[in-house]
């Protein structure tokens, strides 16, 4: 019997044109997955949980800050003392629910106060001592470190200037920014153009402090309204930085620096390497079947 082509059988243009399709798709896999495998790690280290303290009390000594971990109460660290109207640097915890005391600095005596914090994956926290002479607590601010749009700086205000109950905190020519502010409050973040920001601060109905404050593109930034009697004056904190969201100040080792090879950087080989053999093994193949008379012009 003569040999006959199936109607089903694709012609050797249509096997020519499918066999390169696969090819360029296994080529463009081998083109995106390090960009994937990069990203993965970047990710993963960006979701780090912080934490630190503000000492928004102004007639209280240096204080510290004690971490203890519901989990396992044995393990605990402590957050270095700060002064009146300053934030420490963050410290990298595990996410988790924790007890936290609030002490003078290098004292053994029981804590001042203490509170629960649950600490959630990706989440940053200030913790603020607040209150007078009469009694202390401890607020819990939750950070947005996210950066601003590119150009600009992200602001918030902290008000820890007694003896007002509240203060007006206003912007470039009079907007408001914080009114209403309470003692021992953070107010939202704002995006600001980046550069010299005039902020005036004053009980409501009372004449305001303009209190310039310098700001980096790309910074996320903490004011701190501190006061002495009844003057009012302000601390810049930087909370993070670009071109990522940085925390500044030392935290656990693992979290940028000097890192040794990323997680899945092995099996991420593996996989191109697996990708390139099937790739070669095609091109070959396909080079075979394309041989002898052409069809066309290409």
């Amino acid at each position: 019997m003569g040999s006959h082509h199936s109607p089903f059988r694709p012609s050797r243009h249509r096997r020519t044109a499918v066999a390169a399709a696969v090819l360029t798709a296994t080529l463009t896999a081998l083109l995106v997955m390090p960009a994937a495998l990069s990203s993965a790690p970047q990710a993963a280290a960006a979701a780090g949980t912080y934490l630190r303290l503000a000492q928004l009390i102004d007639v209280m000594p240096d204080t510290e800050l004690i971490v203890s971990s519901v989990a396992d109460p044995r393990s605990s660290v402590t957050i270095a003392g700060v002064g009146y109207g300053s934030v420490s640097a963050y410290r990298r915890i595990e996410p988790g629910d924790y007890v936290v005391a609030l002490r003078p600095k290098g004292s053994g005596k029981p804590p001042l106060v203490s509170t629960t914090l649950n600490a959630m994956v990706g989440k940053s926290y200030t913790l603020g001592a607040v209150g007078d002479k009469k009694s202390s607590g401890l607020k819990i601010f939750t950070d947005d470190l996210t950066l601003p749009a590119a150009g600009r700086a992200k602001v918030r205000v902290i008000d820890a200037a007694p003896p007002a109950p509240v203060l007006d905190v206003r912007g470039p020519g009079g907007t408001p920014f914080a009114l209403g502010l309470a003692c021992g409050a953070a107010s939202a973040y704002r995006e600001v153009p980046a550069g010299s920001v005039v902020l005036a601060a004053g009980a409501p109905g009372a004449p305001a402090t303009d209190l310039p404050v310098t700001v980096a593109a790309n910074q996320v930034v903490s004011v701190v309204l501190i006061s002495r009697g009844t003057a009012i004056s302000s601390r810049v904190q930087v909370d993070a930085q670009g071109p990522t969201a940085v925390p500044p100040g030392p935290v656990d080792a693992g979290y940028g620096g000097t890192v040794g090879e990323r997680p899945g950087a092995a099996a991420g080989a593996a996989a191109l390497a697996v990708l390139a053999a099937a790739a070669t093994g095609l091109a070959v193949r396909l080079g075979r079947k394309a041989g002898g008379k052409r069809q066309g012009p290409c």
